[in-house]
């Protein structure tokens, strides 16, 4: 094991130096600068009730973190089976429950640097047309981070299932950004608007606004919609962790 230890040090080293981590690092600071941008000026013209509610609609809705975080996962799985990479040292444990607590600390740690970095990437964007408050910006960065934790596991999870970091960034990128809206809009449509709280995208954005209680840019989400999103949340990443450790499971250390 000191042997793998050594490996993977070297490696993480080469990691660090080389492109990977610059690309997600890159697409979460220029996309939230962007993103909070565009929420600054949504705010400019239809200004938010609470300082709560701005910092809310600049991070949640302005932050890059999601499709940065998808990214991230997607090359920390490309590596491991395909040229060998810094995961190795988590892939190698003889247990599998071990291997996934591993692999997806290995990606829970960045990911949340990542979140935190997109917020005040956003927070940046935003200060020309809109500055919420410290206390404000605080209560909701934190609320984000816990969302970015559980996406995190969520990706993790879902790439060394499949181990495909092309799926990865397949269900990652066009999850939240196409699919979920459409599903959402055809549920109001049924009569069923109550049901997207299940879709896991919907269940973050959920937890994400359900602090604003009524707004002027935020529709209010009720107690019963954020009951249900929190059970799907839940629901969800035992989904994710569960099928990740069958197919760890399955398969032999590194």
């Amino acid at each position: 094991m000191s042997a793998v230890l050594r490996e993977a040090r070297a490696e993480l080293a080469t990691m660090l130096l080389g492109r990977r981590p610059w690309i997600p690092l890159t697409l979460a600071l220029v996309g939230s600068g962007l993103g909070g941008l565009a929420t600054g000026a949504l705010l400019a013209h239809a200004a938010a009730s609470t300082d709560l509610e701005a910092a809310t609609v600049v991070i949640a809705r302005g932050s890059a973190a999601q499709p940065a975080i998808a990214v991230l996962a997607s090359l920390g799985v490309a590596a491991p089976y395909r040229d060998g990479s810094w995961m190795h040292a988590a892939l190698a444990h003889p247990r599998p429950a071990h291997r996934l607590a591993l692999s997806i600390g290995s990606t829970l740690v960045p990911a949340l640097l990542l979140a935190a970095l997109s917020s005040a990437a956003a927070l940046a964007g935003a200060a020309a047309l809109v500055r919420p408050s410290l206390d404000a910006a605080l209560v909701v960065v934190s609320i984000h981070l816990g969302t970015a934790a559980a996406w995190a596991v969520w990706m993790a999870a879902l790439a060394h299932a499949s181990r495909s970091p092309l799926l990865v960034l397949a269900v990652g990128l066009a999850l939240p950004l196409l699919v979920e809206p459409g599903i959402a809009g055809a549920l109001a449509l049924a009569g069923l608007d109550g049901v997207r709280w299940l879709l896991p995208g919907q269940a973050l954005r959920a937890v994400s606004e359900g602090i604003v209680a009524g707004g002027t840019v935020l529709a209010p989400i009720g107690a019963a919609e954020l009951r249900l999103a929190a059970a799907a949340l839940v629901g969800w990443s035992a989904v994710a962790v569960l099928a990740a450790w069958a197919r760890l499971r399955g398969g032999r250390p590194r």
